[in-house]
């Protein structure tokens, strides 16, 4: 594939999903706790690598548009690949992963209300609507997927097309074409 962000999107995907099983097989619990930030660390490297590799003519106007949108490209490949197999994984191939999840949100939410001395009422009422929710439906990405493209994957990809420096070339294959 000669186009980085497909390429790397699909590679994100791919190693979004090794580094969840290497996880997985490790602990479920370590899956569980560190999976949002070893993916976070996948976002970040494939998305740099999308920047870096990206061929932009160094006289065009919008170079920094353009390494946006190449990184954000990446990121909605990558974190999508990455949610099907989650919801895959979870709800097909291990099943306790949903129960345990829940177990987990509970004890967190525990620990929250501890902090900030929340009613126990309040409490209940969140804890109720965990444990009944999927975690990994399809219907919950659904809604969660546009929120996750702009938080982190826009913010993410403007801070890296302003950090990393791109491939810059002088004369772009698009400049030819665009002359013909």
């Amino acid at each position: 594939m000669n186009i980085p962000h497909i390429r790397n999107g699909f590679l994100m995907g791919i190693s979004c999903i090794v580094a969840t099983l290497f996880l997985y097989f490790v602990s479920i619990y370590l899956m569980l706790g560190m999976r949002l930030l070893v993916l976070f660390c996948l976002y970040i490297y494939w998305m740099r690598q999308t920047v870096k590799e990206t061929n932009v003519n160094a006289q065009h106007p919008f170079i920094k548009q353009e390494l946006f949108k190449t990184a954000w490209l990446t990121f909605i490949l990558g974190i999508t690949i990455s949610m099907v197999f989650m919801h895959i994984f979870a709800n097909y191939i291990d099943p306790n992963i949903i129960t345990l999840t829940q177990q987990v949100s509970v004890q967190s939410q525990n620990d929250v209300a501890n902090i900030f001395n929340l009613s126990a009422e309040k409490l209940k009422e969140v804890q109720e609507s965990v444990a009944y929710t999927n975690p990994y439906s399809l219907r919950l990405f659904a809604t969660q997927l546009p929120s996750f493209f702009v938080i982190p994957g826009a913010i993410l990809a403007f801070a890296i097309s302003r950090i990393v420096k791109p491939t810059l070339t002088n004369n772009s294959t698009q400049d030819k074409i665009s002359t013909l």
